[in-house]
C-alpha cells in the first residue's frame, strides 16, 4: 500500500511540476485557462444565488413586497 502511494504521489508531483514549468516557460496567461474561467463563473453564480436566497427568504412569494425586493436585488 505504501509503495503504491509513493508511486502515485511521485507521478502527481512530476505532472504538477512539468505543468508549472510549461506554463512558466510559455508565459501562459492564467485567464486563458478554462478551469480558471469556469471557477470564476461558478463563484459569481454562487454569490448571486446567495444574495437572492437571503434577500427573498423572509418575504412571501407573490406579494408586492416580494416583487419590490426582487427588483431591488436585481439592481444591486
Amino acid at each position: 500500500m505504501a509503495v503504491r502511494l509513493l508511486k502515485v504521489s511521485s507521478l502527481a508531483t512530476t505532472v504538477f511540476a512539468a505543468s508549472g514549468f510549461y506554463l512558466f516557460d510559455n508565459y501562459v496567461d492564467l485567464n486563458d485557462i478554462s478551469i480558471v474561467r469556469f471557477g470564476r463563473a461558478a463563484i459569481t453564480t454562487a454569490v448571486i444565488s446567495y444574495d437572492y436566497l437571503t434577500s427573498l427568504k423572509t418575504v412571501p412569494y407573490g406579494t408586492e413586497d416580494y416583487w419590490a425586493v426582487k427588483s431591488k436585488v436585481r439592481k444591486t
